[in-house]
């Protein structure tokens, strides 16, 4: 099983999440099968 860890600073996390929830169709035709996200 492949993994993809990508870690970025987001100033804005209501605004990223938005966005990101919004792309939802497009990283499940690329193959996403699930997601975890992790703050600190």
């Amino acid at each position: 099983m492949q993994h993809v860890l990508i870690i970025h600073e987001v100033a804005d996390y209501p605004a990223w999440k938005k966005v990101f929830d919004a792309a939802a169709g497009i990283r499940k035709e690329a193959g996403e099968r699930s997601y975890t996200i992790c703050s600190n």
